[in-house]
């Protein structure tokens, strides 16, 4: 029962995350063995953490999780205009933009796309996690009764941040593909 909408903004939070660090200086010019894994991984963190930031505000004031990361969305929209007018623009560029991603631009695998790749096996990687893991018991419980959870000696809190942490996640890989 925990409810996260602002996907977008986790999405374009991911994007800029990744962005930043795979077209920094210094890093840019590494292989795209490395800048791939370290691009996936900026975005998944940043993703994360912007999503978790939603669970947080409703751990600790009440505040509802869907309608603050709605409300996130449109922070994460102007951090995006922040970043390609400043933070992560290209000096060479006319118009606002960051630089080209370069090395860490996502290979075609056969006809397709690592990014779809990609999209087919995390679901699958989720629903072993939800099936066969604690923490996927411990998810599906708050669902059910996150009462009977905390009498069981596991915060619910503690499980909302987790999950809100790991769905900006995602969305920020889905960031960090889509550039």
């Amino acid at each position: 029962r925990v409810f996260t909408i602002g996907g977008e903004g986790q999405y374009l939070v991911g994007a800029v995350g990744a962005m930043a660090l795979v077209t920094a200086d210094g890093v840019r010019d590494l292989p795209a063995v490395v800048l791939v894994p370290l691009g996936i991984a900026a975005a998944l963190v940043a993703g994360g953490l912007w999503s978790m930031l939603s669970g947080w505000l409703w751990v600790r004031f009440g505040a509802s999780v869907v309608i603050s990361s709605l409300m996130l969305t449109y922070v994460a929209d102007a951090v995006l205009q922040w970043a390609v007018r400043t933070g992560i623009r290209d000096p060479d560029s006319f118009v606002p933009a960051s630089r080209n991603v370069g090395n860490a631009e996502l290979v075609g695998v056969g006809n397709t796309h690592l990014g779809f790749i990609l999209a087919l096996l995390l679901p699958l990687v989720v629903a072993a996690v939800m099936a066969r893991h604690r923490g996927g018991f411990r998810i599906s419980a708050l669902g059910l009764n996150g009462e009977a959870l905390d009498a069981n000696e596991v915060p619910a809190r503690r499980i909302v941040l987790w999950v809100t942490l790991f769905a900006g996640a995602m969305a920020g890989i889905a960031g960090f593909v889509e550039v």
